[in-house]
Formats: structure tokens, C-alpha cells, sequence
């Protein structure tokens, strides 16, 4: 897990707990932003395509690949 990653999940339940089971304010805007910020994502993002549907006939297998997502930021000339 990256560092940005840690920090942010660390600032989320920092958020959480002070904020929304401690009662304090600041901290309860953080956790609106930080938790309506992901769910946000969640709803706006575009359907999963179905790819392939067919059936398998007995003794057949089926195997299962992941392709990689594309980094945004790519690296220079190697």
C-alpha cells in the first residue's frame, strides 16, 4: 500500500470515529467529504460489460485472466 493511500485511510478513520461517534465538527466535514467522495465515484461510474456468456459442457474448464489497467502516469523512455 502506497503512503497516500495510508494516510487517507488513516485521515477516514480519524474522521469516522471523532467525527461522526465523537461529536466533532471538523472532523464530521471531513468524513462527509471523504466517505461522499467515494460513494460518489461508486454511483457515477459506468456499468461492468459482460463479455462472454456461454455455457460449459461437462468436463469442460474455464479459465479466468486479468488484464491490467493502464497507469496514468506512464514512465519515461526505457
Amino acid at each position: 500500500m502506497g503512503i497516500v493511500a495510508a494516510l487517507s485511510g488513516r485521515m477516514r478513520k480519524n474522521a469516522l470515529h471523532k467525527g461522526l461517534l465523537g461529536g466533532r465538527r471538523g472532523w464530521f466535514a471531513v468524513a462527509l467529504l471523504a466517505y461522499g467522495w467515494r460513494f460518489l465515484r461508486r454511483v457515477m461510474r459506468s456499468p461492468s460489460e459482460q463479455l462472454v456468456a456461454e455455457r460449459l459442457a461437462p468436463g469442460e474448464t474455464l479459465i479466468v485472466e486479468s488484464i491490467p489497467r493502464h497507469r496514468r502516469r506512464r514512465r519515461g523512455p526505457q
